[in-house]
């Protein structure tokens, strides 16, 4: 028997649920399940999905910041602007929380001073990461 690559994912949404295995085409049928499937090949989850082709690359966002510094005080904005609609942000930093953004576009302010991380989540676009200071 011949072992080639395999790839696990979801059919539903196209998300790589497990990294390629090398097992025998004969055992790949062992992975399928209710919303699981194998394709043929080394599809990676952090650069790759699997659309109705097979393997695509994931797209970059266009996501873009104004600022990078703000004053800690509350009032003070950075704006990220196209942001893929919707999306979540993951943040992290003084204050950690994560939440849904709609509209394409989220202003920014902060009261504790700090490094702020906001990652942006939008599959199959790549994630996308900012860092804001709040000074």
């Amino acid at each position: 028997m011949s072992a080639i690559y395999w790839t696990v994912y979801q059919p539903s949404t196209g998300r790589i649920l497990e990294l390629p295995k090398s097992i025998p085409d004969a055992y790949a049928q062992l992975y399928l399940g209710p919303d699981r499937h194998v394709i043929e090949g080394a599809w990676y989850p952090d650069r790759h999905y699997i659309g109705p082709v097979g393997g695509l690359e994931r797209p970059p966002q266009a996501t873009l910041l104004d600022v990078a510094t703000i004053l800690a005080n509350g009032e003070d904005v950075a704006t990220l602007s196209q942001l893929p609609d919707p999306c979540t942000i993951e943040l992290y930093g003084p204050v950690r929380d994560t939440f849904a953004v709609e509209g394409g576009t989220l202003e920014f302010v902060a009261d504790v001073p700090g490094r702020y991380e906001l990652v942006v989540l939008a599959f199959p676009c790549l994630d996308h990461a900012v860092a804001i200071h709040a000074l």
